[in-house]
């Protein structure tokens, strides 16, 4: 199966880059796919999604960008996309927050043991930032499964603070620093400010410490974006930025999801774009 891949997949790296492109337009085709009205029976909605599931692997195949993936990396991939296209059906099904922990823990646990083998595979050094801040990731995952415990939520809150700190810092030690990033941090900071004081949406109580934390996820964005223009020769630097634009993004939903809408289908695309993501910077250290 390495092999296939090796050869369906293109080698310069001009048409490598066409790819990741293609791989990216990809990605959203399966987001509009997800937010189609959800009025289905179970067997009929899993069956509807499985779609995603071949959107999900060849997203994550092509922007291999033309190097061949070995059988178990492949195997890997097939079983994360399937939790996280069983997450994402809960989810829609509005299935309960306790029974969505289980499936959503393992696949966390499984993005940062990932990125574990990676970082051993690499040899450590400054992949080693990286992985402690995947760690940081699946431990927010798991303590907000029990966010309706306001001690739970601000401890998976001050997690992915930690997540998004560390791969910053990951990312300007290991990539460098692009001084356009400052630009686009500073647009993701504006709109936050506006959207909080014409009410688009509010943090309540939580305002100081979420609005850190919605500080921290705009660098580490950020950082990512400007990842994705610099890193489009360089696989592990593009996978890394689209990864951590991925995550942004994902949290992006997430607080619309929390503090405006309460839609499941919200709740959705935010799974969609996160875990993708999350296994993104995990194989930026693999390949």
């Amino acid at each position: 199966m390495s092999t296939l891949c090796a050869n369906l997949l293109p080698e310069s790296t001009q048409i490598a880059c066409f790819w990741k492109i293609f791989a990216v337009i990809n990605l959203f085709f399966a987001v509009i796919c997800c937010c189609e009205p959800v009025k289905q029976k179970r067997r009929s909605l899993f069956v509807k999604n499985l779609p995603l599931l071949f959107q999900y692997c060849l997203y994550i195949m092509l922007c291999r960008g033309g190097t061949a993936m070995l059988w178990y990396e492949i195997a890997f991939l097939v079983v994360y996309a399937c939790l996280t296209v069983a997450l994402i059906t809960m989810k829609a099904l509005n299935m309960g927050n306790r029974k969505r922990g289980v499936v959503k823990t393992i696949t966390a646990v499984s993005f940062a043991v990932a990125g574990l083998l990676g970082c051993i595979k690499t040899g450590g050094g400054n992949f080693v930032i990286a992985c402690i801040g995947l760690f940081f990731a699946a431990i927010g995952d798991v303590l907000l499964i029990f966010m309706d415990d306001r001690r739970w939520f601000v401890g998976g809150v001050l997690s992915f603070s930690m997540a998004s700190l560390v791969l910053s810092v990951f990312s300007v030690v290991q990539y460098g620093f692009v001084w356009w990033s400052v630009i686009v941090f500073a647009v993701f900071a504006v709109a936050n400010v506006l959207c909080q004081k014409f009410n688009v949406y509010s943090f309540g109580k939580n305002v100081v410490y979420l609005n850190i934390y919605t500080v921290l996820v705009a660098v580490c964005g950020s950082l990512g974006l400007t990842l994705i223009f610099q890193g489009t020769a360089q696989l592990p630097t593009f996978l890394f930025g689209m990864g951590c634009f991925m995550y942004y993004v994902s949290d992006i939903f997430l607080g619309l999801y929390l503090f405006k809408f309460r839609n499941r289908i919200v709740d959705a695309i935010n799974s969609l774009l996160y875990f993708p993501g999350m296994v993104l910077i995990a194989f930026s250290m693999i390949v």
